[in-house]
């Protein structure tokens, strides 16, 4: 069984998120009562450490019952495939959706009414992209009807959409908790006992690539916090026939990553430059018109970038800013677009784009042939996309200081986000940090009351005198190799191309309007460099 924490050792419970994603097959043999998956007696292993009690070895269809009650989630993320279809549907694919969702919620209130009406509001069902042939059956008053699903589709799809949804979930988790009082451990737990072929993979790299990205900016040192975040896999020895029923079946810890633990990171975050559209064709699935459907996807992916106002050009400044260490570009191009805005309106453009039939055929046994066609494919800039607004939105939950393009933005203020998106790289919180005193202490020397060209200032005390050097008014003609090496080496506070203003012991920076304008590709594409484009 799995062993107990003891409570004199844990954690203020308020300030602890735990999310339990849950990787499910086809548990019928027969939708909805005849089961594929039988009856078992589950144990826990002793490395798996429980909350507050010691868990007994339980008879149960899933693993389900017995890790939740050892973990306790506050979210439980379930991820089924569409390929389970098993009821007539006469509609769109979000009808498909919202059917495979009541077979679920079925399946778990069928299996153990008590566990489902504890957890159903915590429950939410991402319905992932399959791909392929599939044969399901269903009982009816009838008899048998036969569900022929037939799906033409790409197999990244899984993860992009499995993606999207599970960044969108989880950072609406960590906003509630952190919202209504704080946060200083995530828990992230993650369960491939019942997923079939890629679906733990793909699953598990999903969350890989998300989790560091929310362990990066969910803390924060000014708040006097050690922020925790565990990634915990699970999976139990398999089911095999032929055994007692008093066998049990063991279920592991098969890895725990310590993701975050203070101020040390097991992984870290990574960012792309997204420089594509949200969608291309699949031409294996367009049987006509090829050219004007290709058309219609990039017009669907065109209308969302231009009604959300995102930039790929601005994107990929903002994804070379949190990489490279710019505070005050990061500043500028920060997009203003949330997270769950962006996807609601990719997944909603994406369903628009998949096609359905069905048809029904009677003979022996009822058949229903349904056809699903997508004629998009997510990309991967869909991606880079949703990852840079999840970062961009745990930065806000914490940091609502914005660029004003004529007030600039104050030392002070950019001190404080140096804490908030470079804490988890200590080099560059550290180059960056020097940098921001290096303006601070030459800023006592500038006049008052005026925006002065940070490198177009040159103090004179030893004459007695201070003034504008000669230097001031042809800085640069040209933003050159040596001049974008300089932009990178000093944290985007270029000598040039940076304002400065003291007033009333305030001291506020600024990118001077005419020269950032005049090199703003220049800049954009310097900020990115090192980036993966895709």
């Amino acid at each position: 069984m799995g062993s107990t924490a003891k409570d004199g050792g844990r954690e203020d419970e308020r300030l602890e998120l735990r999310l339990l994603t849950y990787v499910i097959g086809n548990p019928w043999s027969k939708y909805p009562k005849e089961y594929a998956w039988r009856e078992v007696r589950y144990r826990l292993d002793d490395a798996v450490r429980c909350r507050s009690e010691n868990i007994d070895s339980r008879m149960a269809r899933t693993t389900l019952p017995i890790l939740y009650k050892c973990i306790k989630p506050e979210i439980l993320i379930f991820v089924i495939q569409d390929t389970i279809l098993a009821q007539p549907i006469d509609g769109s694919y979000g009808d498909v959706v919202r059917a495979i969702e009541s077979q679920l919620h079925k399946f778990l209130e069928q299996i153990d009414g008590n566990l489902y009406h504890e957890i159903k509001d915590k429950m939410r069902v991402i319905v992932a992209p399959g791909v392929g042939r599939f044969i399901n059956t269903a009982s009816a008053n009838s008899g048998d009807v036969r569900f022929e699903i037939n799906i033409c589709g790409s197999l990244q799809e899984f993860y992009s959409y499995v993606f999207l949804r599970l960044a969108s979930i989880m950072l609406e988790a960590v906003k509630a908790k952190v919202g209504s009082g704080g946060l200083n451990t995530l828990e992230v737990h993650l369960d491939l006992t019942h997923g079939i072929n890629y679906m733990p993979t793909l699953t598990y790299k999903a969350l890989i690539d998300i989790i560091p990205v929310i362990a990066a900016y969910i803390g924060g040192d000014e708040r006097g916090r050690e922020v925790k975040v565990n990634f915990i896999t699970y999976n139990s020895e398999p089911v095999i026939s032929g055994v007692s029923e008093e066998h049990e079946f063991t279920v592991h810890i098969v890895e725990n990553l310590k993701v975050r633990e203070g101020g040390n990171f097991g992984l870290i975050p990574s960012f792309e430059a997204p420089w594509g559209r949200l969608f291309k064709s699949n031409d294996r699935c367009i049987r006509e018109n090829v050219g004007e459907v290709g058309k219609s996807i990039a017009e669907a992916s065109d209308n969302i970038a231009n009604n959300m106002g995102l930039n790929v050009e601005l994107l990929s400044a903002y994804a070379g800013s949190l990489v490279n260490g710019l505070p005050l570009l990061l500043l500028k191009t920060i997009p203003e677009v949330e997270l769950k805005d962006y996807v609601g309106n990719v997944v909603e453009a994406y369903y628009d784009m998949i096609k359905v039939n069905t048809s029904r055929q009677e003979c022996r046994k009822a058949r229903i042939t349904v056809n699903i066609s997508r004629k998009a494919q997510l990309t991967r800039t869909s991606i880079a996309i949703a990852k840079l607004l999840l970062a961009r939105d745990l930065i806000r939950l914490r940091y609502e200081v914005k660029y004003d393009e004529e007030k600039g933005v104050s030392l002070e203020d950019l001190k404080r986000l140096v804490k908030i998106a470079f804490n988890w790289n200590e080099r560059l919180r550290v180059v960056v940090s020097r940098d921001i005193y290096e303006v601070e202490e030459e800023s006592k020397k500038l006049p008052r009351g005026e925006w002065i060209p940070w490198g177009g200032y040159e103090s004179r005390v030893k004459q007695g005198e201070g003034g504008l050097s000669e230097k001031a008014g042809d800085c640069m003609d040209k933003f050159d190799d040596r001049e974008q090496r300089n932009f990178i080496q000093h944290s985007g506070l270029h000598r040039c191309l940076v304002e400065v203003k003291v007033e009333e012991g305030r001291v506020t920076l600024r990118y001077s309007p005419e020269r950032y304008g005049r090199f703003s590709k220049d800049i954009h594409f310097t900020a990115s460099k090192g980036l993966v484009r895709v």
